[in-house]
């Protein structure tokens, strides 16, 4: 009789362990998810943070920043980073977007600057994020105001480039 008993403990001991382990890797993946998009969304908000220091204090001021982690590219294949800033300047688009070019090239040359005036029709074309729209809206359009941003990849690090939330 007592044979019998331990082969049960036995059996029973088994199956805890068996629960145990696929509860642990139900929970996994919902929490692989989230720290993969939680490092994605700060590598975004980092790369905001490299264009607001690129951008020199006496030729605009930052009215507000973005990021947004998503597929940004026309055949977006994994996930990019748009990234940027709206700034006031006395200076024309074109010089603007010369002098952040100029500033990209010697700090980051991989960084490639867009500058775009906030009431240009091609803004809300090209930048299908929603939030960027409203956060123009509240800073109001206007001549002198203007959107600097970036599309970037993530490098090939493991966690940076596994967006796996689903877009």
């Amino acid at each position: 009789m007592s044979t019998r008993s331990r082969g049960r403990t036995g059996r029973s001991s088994k199956r805890v362990w068996v629960l145990a382990l696929a509860a642990l890797l139900v929970l996994s993946v919902p929490g692989c998810a989230i720290g993969v998009g939680m490092v994605n969304n700060a590598n975004a908000a980092q790369l905001t943070s490299r264009i607001t220091a690129l951008l020199p204090a006496e030729d605009a001021r930052v009215l507000d920043s973005f990021s947004e982690v998503g597929r940004w590219a026309p055949a977006g294949n994994g996930t990019q980073y748009l990234a940027g800033v709206i700034v006031e300047s006395d200076l024309a688009r074109e010089e603007l977007a010369e002098r952040m070019r100029s500033l990209g090239d010697e700090a980051r040359p991989e960084l490639r600057l867009s500058v775009t005036g906030v009431s240009d029709a091609e803004l809300t074309e090209s930048h299908r994020m929603s939030a960027l729209r409203e956060r123009i809206s509240r800073v109001g359009a206007a001549p002198n105001r203007f959107v600097i941003s970036t599309i970037e990849s993530p490098d090939s690090s493991l966690l940076s480039g596994s967006d796996i939330r689903g877009h």
